[in-house]
Formats: C-alpha cells, structure tokens, sequence
C-alpha cells in the first residue's frame, strides 16, 4: 500500500491524482488493478470479524465499498459511513455522516470534521 508514496514520494500529487503523465499512468493502473484487490481484502476481513466491539457496530458492504459503523451509548446514537474511492489507497477514505439520534448538529459536525482530519493524516502516514 505505501509502495507508490515511496517511489515517488509525492503525497499531494498522489492523493489528488492530479499526475504529470507518469504519475497519471500509475494512478490508473493503481485505480483499475490494485485498488479492486486491496478494497475487497478490506471489506473482506471487516465482514470476517465479530460485528459488534462492546457499543459499536460495524458492517461491511462490498457493492458500494462501504463501511457503516455504529456507535451506541445509553440514549445516544451515531452512526458514520467509510467510502473507500476508487483510488483508494491513494485517496483516503470518504467520512459521511448516517444517522443520529439525540446528538446536537453543531456537535456532529465538529466530530465529523476531527474524525476526518485524523483519517485522512493516518492515511499519508501509512
């Protein structure tokens, strides 16, 4: 998954595939042979492990290469949406918000927004 970020140790351009002509090959090739494999093996072993961690649910779904995870505590409720892109590993994942039950909407965006920082900085670390 990292081998193209260190080749060409070029994050930015990568993560946007926004490439020169080299780079535009490699984010092709990546988009059509690689990243069907590395997202099926994803949502391979999501779907393999237990789907409830205590309060949290997780699901996979392999038609829309998307995780649903939801966390429940007491009353409350919070449900977020993973996207992987068709370059994934390329781009990072794609955070949309589910439902949420009792949880203030200037509180779910402040969430999403810190949950998305974080994803998308794991991502160019890895």
């Amino acid at each position: 998954m990292c081998v193209l970020k260190v080749i060409f140790n070029c994050q930015c351009v990568l993560y946007d595939c926004m490439c020169s002509v080299g780079l535009s090959h490699t984010c092709r090739f990546t988009t059509k042979h690689v990243s069907p494999l590395l997202q099926n093996a994803e949502l391979a072993s999501i779907r393999q492990a237990p789907p409830t961690h205590g309060n949290m649910e997780v699901r996979a779904s392999t038609s829309v290469s998307e995780v649903s995870v939801v966390y429940r505590v007491e009353e409350f409720s919070i449900e977020l949406l993973l996207r992987l892109p068709e370059s994934y590993p390329l781009q990072p994942p794609v955070i949309r918000e589910g439902k949420r039950v009792r949880v203030d909407q200037a509180q779910w965006r402040k969430w999403l927004l810190q949950l998305n920082i974080f994803v998308t900085n794991q991502v160019r670390r890895s």
